[in-house]
């Protein structure tokens, strides 16, 4: 019986710690970003937040499947997110950079 409740003990610790998600927070940016007239113009009401964006970036670069994290802005926002990769170009999509040797397209 102790073997048992072991084995069922070792296997929900494992289930446990391979499904906890990455978290990203974010700060409130309050005092930049206050008297930003363009952000007034266009939004009656708006918090702005700073974001780990490299640490962001590392994370969804590094998975090739469906990626679930958790977002927490400031103290207002507590988000779990799951994303997942899709090619959102049409089929004739060309992506063309202007460079000194000329237009060059890329795949």
């Amino acid at each position: 019986m102790t073997r048992l409740f072991t084995t069922l003990l070792l296997l929900f610790a494992t289930t446990y710690l391979v499904a906890q998600q990455p978290s990203f927070k974010g700060a409130t940016l309050k005092s930049s970003f206050a008297d930003s007239p363009e952000l007034q113009y266009q939004f009656k009401e708006f918090d702005v937040y700073q974001v780990d964006v490299a640490a962001f970036d590392k994370y969804v670069k590094s998975k090739t499947d469906t990626m679930q994290l958790r977002l927490q802005l400031g103290d207002d926002y507590d988000w779990d997110i799951k994303l997942w990769p899709k090619d959102i170009r049409r089929p004739n999509y060309l992506r063309r950079w202007a460079t000194d040797d000329g237009i060059i397209t890329m795949p």
